[in-house]
């Protein structure tokens, strides 16, 4: 590679890193509002990842080519420590607010996640916030940068403390919109179950009211049969007449109730019998249960007919069935509401009745959590990890990204101008980056109104620069990518 081809190389790789960390610095400010654990993680990785590249193809561009040639693995150990430097750097800041966030600023950060959470569902709208319109850039970055400035201005948490449940309470009925589906679906599951569980039973109890005048012949034939095996069989063949007179019976209930029932169920207990053995020089009581299956009632043939179809309560249509203790508790267990429930709600009434009820005491018991202080470490570093990962990896987007995008106008008026021209052009470029949104203070407008007055000398300067230059890079790059 000659010295002629170095600086086309080094404007290529720029390119290249440019145009990944602009994607990645648009997706950044679109998912401002993300709480989600793994897209939290997501993002921290990404920002980690893509920054380290920036620093190490900055470092690249400072390198002179002869130098490269002669020190290759000295210029790889260089590259590769700056790639590890910023990689591992930018974790540690985040790491040190996580682990040095006290319990109030936890909480102070389960705030700020719980109106990122609201504004991302749409159950909360804050006049003067606008992230669709021409102001969306400047407002997404506000949103942003929401964890820092918490960190800065704590009473600018105390709106959103005072109003807490009224935020949780609409984020919860906004969940409970969306997710309505699959738990509704669910619900008309049960319902078709149960419509099934009913025909059934219906069907069962037609069974049982037509059946027993039948099943009466058919149980004194079956006991006479029974009779005449123990009296008239002889005896090596009275167990194997009583067995075919018993499967006969069996098959015979099988094809008629779909199932067998034992045939004591039909009997009445009868009053014991006492007779008497000799053991051992003794005569011995000897105590024989009886049943008295003689002369069965037709109701008694119903009730065993019944029970033995899993009937335990009768019914006669749907609202009578519906009614029964054990289909309520069957509805309350899956719904997981006290009191009545009606199977024939409508999406509405469930939305009102049981999904919006639900996802409210959900919220409620997360935020007497947080508020008790009963939360674990996990989750107060969870909490604090969502809203500061955004403001730093933005910050180190857009410092990368400036200093790489000046590099690569450097590089080509070196190429066009030669290398006095470019090094001017650098650092003019650098200068102007730095100084210029302090001078046109484009992002000291911030307009949520009434809602936040933040000033930005109390914001500091580097905080300031990035709520001032993202805007731009934001509408200017997003109406791009």
């Amino acid at each position: 590679m000659t010295s002629r081809q170095w600086p086309w190389v080094l404007v290529g790789v720029s390119a290249v890193y440019l145009v990944t960390e602009l994607a990645f610095n648009i997706r950044l400010v679109d998912n401002a509002m993300a709480t989600d654990p793994d897209v939290v993680e997501g993002l921290e990785l990404w920002g980690r990842s893509i920054a380290a590249t920036g620093c190490a193809v900055a470092i690249l561009r400072l390198l002179p080519l002869q130098w490269i040639r002669s020190r290759l693995p000295v210029c790889a150990g260089v590259l590769l420590a700056a790639w590890l430097t910023t990689f591992f750097g930018q974790k540690s800041l985040i790491e040190w607010y996580v682990d040095s966030s006290t319990q109030a600023q936890r909480l102070d950060a389960w705030h700020v996640a719980l109106l990122k959470q609201g504004l991302d569902s749409g159950a909360i709208q804050l006049e003067g916030l606008k992230t669709s319109t021409g102001d969306a850039g400047r407002d997404k970055t506000l949103l942003s940068m929401l964890g820092l400035i918490s960190y800065s201005l704590p009473e600018y948490v105390q709106l959103l403390k005072s109003r807490s449940e009224e935020i949780a309470l609409s984020i919860a009925d906004r969940r409970a919109t969306d997710g309505i589906e699959p738990l509704y679906d669910a619900f008309i599951g049960l319902r078709t179950e149960l419509k099934t569980r009913f025909e059934k039973g219906l069907q069962a109890q037609e069974l049982a009211r037509s059946y027993p005048p039948l099943l009466q012949r058919e149980l004194d034939q079956f006991f006479t049969e029974r009779r005449h095996c123990e009296r008239e069989a002889t005896p090596p063949y009275v167990q194997a007449c009583i067995d075919a007179v018993d499967s006969a019976y069996n098959k015979k209930m099988q094809a008629a109730v779909g199932k067998e029932i034992p045939w004591k169920e039909f009997c009445r207990p009868a009053p014991a019998s006492t007779t008497y053995q000799m053991r051992a020089g003794k005569m011995v009581p000897i105590v024989t249960d009886s049943l008295n299956c003689q002369d069965i009632e037709a109701s008694r043939v119903e009730s065993v007919l019944l029970q033995a179809l899993g009937i335990k309560y009768r019914f006669d249509s749907w609202r009578q069935f519906t009614r029964i203790p054990a289909v309520q508790a069957a509805l309350r267990e899956h719904i997981g509401i006290d009191g009545f429930v009606d199977p024939d709600m409508d999406k509405a009434r469930f939305l009102e009745a049981v999904a919006k009820p639900e996802f409210r005491a959900q919220a409620q018991a997360e935020r007497e959590k947080w508020l008790s202080a009963s939360i674990s470490n996990d989750e107060g570093r969870r909490a604090v990890r969502a809203v500061v990962v955004h403001p730093i990896a933005l910050g180190f987007s857009l410092f990368f990204g400036m200093v790489n995008a000046v590099g690569l106008i450097a590089a080509l008026g070196r190429i066009w101008g030669g290398p006095a021209f470019g090094h001017s052009l650098n650092m003019g470029l650098l200068a102007g980056a730095v100084l210029v949104p302090f001078v046109v203070g484009g992002g000291t407008g911030i307009s949520i109104s009434e809602f936040v007055k933040i000033a930005p000398d109390k914001l500091g300067v580097a905080m300031h620069w990035v709520m001032t230059v993202e805007p731009w890079i934001y509408n200017i790059v997003g109406g791009i990518l």
